[in-house]
């Protein structure tokens, strides 16, 4: 059945969009990123110090090694990143 719908039926949102989530949101893949990914691997998520982190970068709900393959492929891609 279709139904044409007046501005009170339609409810509005704002949805953003971000090309890459980035573990401490600083825009860029270096080294305190995968520490800070490895330290989920061995410290309990529910640390307070950590709820400021994105560290699951693959997506999946999980915090473990495709993490950090992932954040050391983005490292390898960046550009102002000198190894």
């Amino acid at each position: 059945m279709e139904k044409n719908l007046t501005d009170p039926e339609c409810g509005y949102a704002t949805i953003t969009i971000q090309s890459e989530i980035h573990v401490n949101n600083d825009g860029e893949f270096t080294l305190l990123d995968l520490g800070i990914d490895a330290r989920y691997l061995f410290l309990p998520a529910s640390m307070p110090e950590l709820a400021a982190y994105n560290p699951d970068i693959v997506m999946d709900g999980m915090i473990d090694a495709n993490d950090l393959s992932k954040i050391a492929e983005y490292m390898l891609g960046n550009p102002n990143y000198i190894l």
